[in-house]
């Protein structure tokens, strides 16, 4: 998969409630690509995770007419909230 800076990644491996769920793509590194919740926090995953599908590009952060990456998150976190039955 080709990816451009900004591109957001949802990580199918993560669960829900998993902080790095959602990412937005900075870099390709030699094994690795390099990704950002856009809050300062940083991290890297595995590029074969592209290939095998468990990395999926669902927008852009640049791209004004698809959903924001807080709408990603939002959606996520309002799935949490239903699959919780203390709330």
């Amino acid at each position: 998969m080709r990816l451009s800076f900004g591109d957001i990644l949802i990580n199918h491996w993560a669960s829900d409630t998993n902080p790095q769920k959602v990412g937005v793509f900075i870099r390709r590194k030699r094994k690795t690509i390099c990704l950002t919740d856009m809050k300062g926090s940083f991290w890297e995953q595995y590029s074969d995770a592209l290939e095998s599908g468990m990395l999926e590009k669902v927008g852009n952060v640049v791209d004004k007419s698809a959903k924001k990456l807080s709408e990603y998150l939002s959606d996520s976190k309002q799935k949490e909230d239903q699959d919780d039955p203390s709330s």
